[in-house]
């Protein structure tokens, strides 16, 4: 036995972390050692056995059969002192009932195989991960923690049609003429791996045995958790996975699990993600590359920044209705946003640009705004109100989207619209001394 153990002793130095074709070469040389062992213990406890059996059991006695066994050549002395060891359990036998009882002791000493016990080792170490009882239960655990959720109505895996199976495979049927209640002790994840093996055997058996398959792959190394939701709301999905997340966080899979999800509302999740990302990053973008472009064109940083304000306006004043009124940030609400960008700054851009002439040409702001908001602002609020109501009609579509981009457009060229007439009104008014260079000409 020492020989097992220097060699189990230096391939655990060897091979600290073996896995895989690793591991399995690690064990088939274990196996080379214990069929050797096996090989020598055999051939003593035949021995002994021979011995035992050809002495006279009627004058048996304890120190007779101790001076025979330790008298016996070919077994090994740690057999015969085992023998001696436990023969001490009965020591009150004598005669034929001793040389019964020391048969038995050398028959379960044949009957003991290293090599079998290695192969049965090997078998769990190496079983797949959805046969191995540890990351089955660690399944089942959590699964009672997601049915523990408020979002969650019900769980399905491999789990639960094992410990069926289990539970059927060794119920004992019950008599018509007794009441016996059913015994669930067996409805449970069996103890070893060649236990769950022997349950997935009988469940390969069924008549429709690629239902089991739903659930786990055929090599058992991957299996599915059906996890049913009792809305298809975005936000509950997302509650659930930050929940599993902290769950697999605190408490780790016994193996080296790694865990995906599947499914429509997932993908719309995810889906969502991208799309308010994607978004929200462009309009952002968007947002610098029109604020450097206004400053460039009006080669005023004071007026870029002045011609962003009804756009910004524009931009909080949507969204915070979307907010306001429950509305889903959906696809069509998201190309909005781009939208937006290019016709808020569009009215920003004539009446700035407009403004700049006429100080030029009145030379003062408080003449030029009197003519601003005649022909000028005439025409801006005509080109709003043709656009605004041109999305109208599509408040009457059948389609939903058709509907949010019909009134959502219309709504940003309305508050564009008022953005622009008397927001950027005020502010010039206020920042006048800034924005226009005063000039000595003027029109009467």
């Amino acid at each position: 036995m020492q020989s097992f153990l220097d060699t189990l002793a230096d391939l655990a130095q060897q091979h600290p972390t073996a896995t895989g074709d690793e591991l399995r070469a690690c064990f088939a040389r274990l196996g080379e050692t214990a069929e050797q062992l096996d090989t020598e213990s055999s051939a003593a406890w035949q021995t002994l056995a021979e011995t035992i059996n050809y002495l006279d059991p009627e004058s048996l006695t304890h120190a007779l059969l101790a001076s025979e066994v330790l008298g016996t050549s070919g077994a090994t002395q740690a057999s015969k002192t085992s023998l001696l060891t436990e023969l001490k359990q009965h020591a009150d036998a004598s005669g034929p009932n001793l040389q019964e009882r020391a048969l038995e002791i050398t028959d379960r000493h044949l009957s003991a195989s290293l090599r079998e016990w290695l192969s049965q080792q090997e078998a769990d170490l190496t079983a797949p991960a959805f046969k191995q009882p540890g990351v089955l239960r660690y399944v089942e655990k959590l699964q009672e923690h997601l049915i523990s959720l408020p979002h969650v109505g019900k769980t399905t895996s491999v789990v639960d049609a094992l410990k069926k199976a289990s539970y059927e495979l060794n119920q004992v049927p019950s008599s018509p003429m007794t009441s016996d209640s059913p015994d669930f002790s067996h409805y449970n994840v069996p103890g070893s791996p060649s236990a769950v093996a022997q349950v997935y055997a009988q469940l390969e058996g069924m008549k429709k045995k690629d239902s089991l398959f739903h659930l786990v792959t055929r090599d058992y190394s991957r299996a599915n958790l059906w996890v049913q939701l009792t809305s298809g709301d975005n936000k509950d999905m997302e509650s659930v996975l930050r929940d599993v997340e902290a769950y697999t966080s605190s408490n780790p899979p016994p193996a080296d699990l790694k865990v995906g999800w599947a499914g429509l509302t997932y993908i719309n999740v995810v889906w969502q993600d991208k799309m308010v990302a994607g978004m929200l990053g462009a309009l952002g973008s968007s947002f610098v590359v029109v604020l450097v472009l206004m400053m460039v064109l009006f080669r005023s940083p004071l007026m870029g920044l002045l011609s962003m304000i009804p756009l910004s306006v524009t931009i909080a004043l949507i969204y915070g209705l979307i907010g306001w009124v429950g509305k889903d940030y959906d696809m069509p609400v998201a190309v909005l946003s781009a939208l937006t960008l290019g016709l808020s700054v569009d009215f920003a851009i004539h009446f700035l640009q407009r403004a700049r002439e006429l100080v030029k040409q009145h030379g003062h702001w408080n003449l030029a705004i009197k003519s601003m908001f005649k022909e000028p602002a005439m025409a801006i609020s005509r080109n709003a109100i043709v656009i605004s109501v041109g999305f109208t009609p599509l408040l009457l579509a059948p389609l939903v989207p058709y509907k949010t981009v019909g009134f959502f457009l219309a709504t940003i060229m309305a508050v564009s619209w008022l953005a622009t007439l008397f927001l950027l009104a005020a502010l010039a008014t206020m920042l006048q001394r800034f924005l226009f260079k005063p000039s000595k000409e003027t029109t009467e």
